[in-house]
């Protein structure tokens, strides 16, 4: 939505970081030089198809989604990741609050060798 992107283009990338360090880190590395963990390495997540990153066992449901990580489909993920991928392992329920999902796509969005452009 456009008061979303609006969030998203004022979102602090370190706040967002807090709130990742605070929900995502104890399963998620972050690090560029980094690995999995629980759940998959997010370095150059955006543009990556779900469930594809080599090394990682992804449920069927979240490797057959057809999601490609970007703005769009990150926010849809992470307001209700049941509805999203039916079916998946994440056991993460989501993030109901814009501003709190703007600024965790803002730090996302930093983790990345070329972070794309902001909608």
């Amino acid at each position: 939505s456009d008061e979303f992107q609006t969030e998203l283009r004022a979102a602090n990338p370190s706040s967002g970081e807090m709130i990742f360090m605070r929900k995502c880190s104890s399963c998620h590395d972050h690090e560029k030089t980094g690995g999995h963990g629980k759940g998959p390495h997010l370095w150059n997540l955006m543009g990556r198809r779900a469930g594809s990153t080599p090394g990682f066992d992804y449920s069927e449901a979240m490797r057959n989604s057809g999601h490609t990580w970007d703005y769009a489909t990150l926010n849809y993920y992470l307001t209700r990741t049941a509805r999203a991928v039916p079916g998946r392992s994440m056991d993460f329920r989501g993030i109901r609050r814009d501003a709190v999902r703007a600024k965790l796509l803002a730090f996302l969005r930093t983790l990345h060798d070329n972070p794309p452009a902001l909608p």
